[in-house]
C-alpha cells in the first residue's frame, strides 16, 4: 500500500520529538506502507531537521553544540536510508496542476476550515498522486482531506 503523509508525520518518524511514539506505532499499524515523497517534503522534511537542531543548539552552552550537529547528521542519514530502502518513494508531481488544485480547495475550504497554504498543497499533491490513504498530524488539514475524500488518519500528538 502507498500512502501520502504531510511532512509534521514524515519528520516524526526520522527525529524523535513530541509525538514519535506515536507517529512510529501509526505507521507500524499501518503495515509500514510506502509513503510519496516529493519536492515539497524534502523541502519541509530537510528544514525541519535543521530547523530543530538550530532550537536545540540555542539551549545549549557553546561548548556542547556540536552533539546537536552529529544529531542533525543522524537525522539526515535517517531520511536518506528510508528514501534508499523507499520506505519514502520519490514521486515527481505535476506543480502547475497541483497549484491550480491547491487554489480551487483553498476558495472551496479555507473560509470553514482555516487550513495553511503548505497543507493545502499537500492535499492537492495527494489527490494528484492518486492515493487513497492521508496521514496528518493536522486537525484542519485532515478536515481538508476528508472533505476532498481521501480517507485520512489524525496522529495525535498533544503532549
Amino acid at each position: 500500500m502507498t500512502a501520502y503523509a504531510d511532512s509534521s508525520f514524515l519528520a516524526r518518524l526520522i527525529v524523535d520529538e513530541i509525538g514519535s511514539e506515536e507517529a512510529v506505532a501509526v505507521f507500524r499499524q499501518l503495515q509500514r506502507p510506502q509513503l510519496v515523497f516529493n519536492r515539497l517534503h524534502s523541502l519541509e522534511v530537510r528544514n525541519a531537521l535543521r530547523q530543530k537542531a538550530f532550537m536545540d543548539a540555542a539551549k545549549l552552552p557553546i561548548a556542547k553544540r556540536a552533539q546537536v550537529t552529529k544529531h542533525l547528521s543522524r537525522s539526515e542519514a535517517r531520511l536518506e536510508a528510508y528514501l534508499k530502502r523507499h520506505v519514502f518513494i520519490a514521486s515527481d508531481t505535476e506543480w502547475p496542476d497541483t497549484f491550480e488544485d491547491a487554489e480551487g480547495f483553498s476558495s472551496s475550504h479555507t473560509l470553514r476550515l482555516g487550513t495553511r497554504a503548505f497543507d493545502i498543497l499537500h492535499v492537492a499533491a495527494a489527490c494528484r498522486a492518486t492515493t487513497k490513504l492521508f496521514i496528518t498530524c493536522d486537525l484542519p488539514q485532515a478536515a481538508l482531506a476528508k472533505a476532498e475524500g481521501l480517507k485520512t488518519i489524525v496522529v495525535d500528538v498533544s503532549e
